[in-house]
């Protein structure tokens, strides 16, 4: 995911190569090693890095319904952030459930 890579191709075809790259039943750990790249912003500074690594964490589950999504949580995170006063403690929880998340031993 270098700034090169990203920026000078289309999100339709980065999802292909996704797709081309892993087999379904690797998405959950492709997915887990998504979001640890979501949560060190130093590794993802620019915004569309950031896009890039979202839309292929969307496009790992697209035809499955949105409850069976097990990173359903990160969506809906991005969509309702956590507001300035309790970001720490907001940060923290969304970490350790992101990462209980990641470390279950049963994929779904």
């Amino acid at each position: 995911m270098n700034e090169d890579n990203i920026e000078s191709k289309s999100l339709e075809y980065l999802a292909t190569q996704l797709h081309q790259c892993f087999q379904k039943q690797e998405n959950y750990k492709v997915a887990c090693a998504l979001i640890l790249l979501l949560q060190q912003a130093d590794l993802l500074p620019k915004p569309f890095q950031r896009l890039s690594i979202i839309t292929l964490l969307y496009e790992l589950y697209r035809g499955e319904p949105m409850t069976m999504n097990p990173f359903a949580t990160v969506f809906l995170h991005l969509l309702h952030p956590p507001d300035e006063t309790n970001k720490s403690s907001s940060r923290k929880l969304e970490h350790n459930s992101l990462q209980m998340e990641c470390d279950g031993e049963a994929e779904p």
